[in-house]
């Protein structure tokens, strides 16, 4: 799985480090990478954001929900997995433009992309009088591949990827395309597995509530102009409970997408237990931006190859 980055607004920068995690891979035991070591890849991101400074003077790039996120395929760490997965990590950029991930890697070294974010800035800039004004313009960089990371480092260390944003373009006056929510709305529910057959019928399945677990959800939202704004949540399930904070506008709607793989234990009807894999992708909507906590209905993850036995 891997998401397209997009892009945000952001007036003022003052933010703090998040870090977000999918489940992590092992290439002795492809379902565990907790026992990898980790190399650290951090860096300082900039954008030239005002144009009235000498030329080729560079900005800290601002921070409002600033994401960089760093993926690797889960085939880097067991050549066996072909499920076409990514291995997912996320940082949102600090106050003094850094940011810091740690990324799992074997000795032969992984290939990690790193992907910034897309956004919206009011540029400061000189017209032919001399004048200052500011200018709404769109800044993207292009992802950057780093190949075979960790491949003779050290356990803990530090590979520093510093990231420039080219000059940017314009983009629409002033307040005229840019969504911003001002409203939060709660999302609830439980999400649930096939955990085992019941052993009524050969087949029949059992579904329980997920073990702890964090699912990416994408929430796109959509103004009553046809306005959009998407934003990409790593949710924390407990128990097989969420809880999601759905960013709103009056009378707008938000769909809330859940788009993730899992591996978990499943007993058939004879008592055999095998690791096997689990992926959801379903929606729901919220409608009511200033009502009480919607819940959703139970979304069931659908189980997939089996992977191997348990003894």
């Amino acid at each position: 799985m891997f998401f397209k980055m997009k892009r945000l607004f952001v007036p003022i920068a003052v933010m703090a480090m998040i870090f977000t995690s999918c489940k992590k891979y092992e290439v002795s035991e492809p379902l565990d990478l907790e026992s990898l070591p980790t190399v650290k890849l951090k860096g300082t991101v900039y954008a030239p954001l005002d144009e009235t400074k000498p030329s080729g003077t560079l900005d800290l790039v601002p921070q409002a929900k600033l994401v960089v996120r760093v993926s690797v395929p889960y085939s880097d760490y067991d050549p066996n997995n072909n499920s076409g997965g990514y291995y997912v990590k996320e940082a949102t950029i600090t106050g003094n433009g850094t940011y810091e991930v740690d990324v799992p890697y074997v000795s032969t070294g992984v290939d990690a992309t790193i992907s910034f974010m897309d956004f919206d800035y009011m540029v400061k800039e000189q017209n032919d009088y001399g004048e200052t004004r500011e200018v709404l313009k769109h800044f993207v960089r292009t992802d950057q591949v780093i190949k075979g990371l960790g491949s003779g480092q050290a356990e803990g260390a530090r590979t520093e990827i510093n990231g420039t944003y080219p000059a940017a373009s314009v983009t629409t006056e002033p307040g005229s395309g840019v969504l911003v929510p001002k409203y939060n709305a709660q999302l609830k529910g439980l999400l649930e597995y096939n955990d085992r057959d019941t052993g009524v019928a050969p087949g029949t399945p059992r579904y329980s509530r997920v073990p702890d677990t964090k699912v990416t959800a994408t929430i796109k939202l959509t103004a009553p102009d046809g306005r959009t704004h998407e934003v990409i949540r790593t949710v924390d399930v407990k128990s097989g409970a969420y809880t999601i904070d759905v960013p709103m506008v009056a009378k707008g709607t938000a769909t809330v997408i859940f788009n993730d793989e899992s591996f978990w234990e499943f007993t058939n009807v004879a008592g055999d237990r095998a690791m096997h894999r689990y992926t959801i992708k379903d929606t729901a909507t919220v409608y009511d931006y200033s009502g009480a906590a919607q819940v959703a209905p139970d979304y069931r993850y659908k189980m997939g190859a089996k992977l191997y036995d348990i003894d």
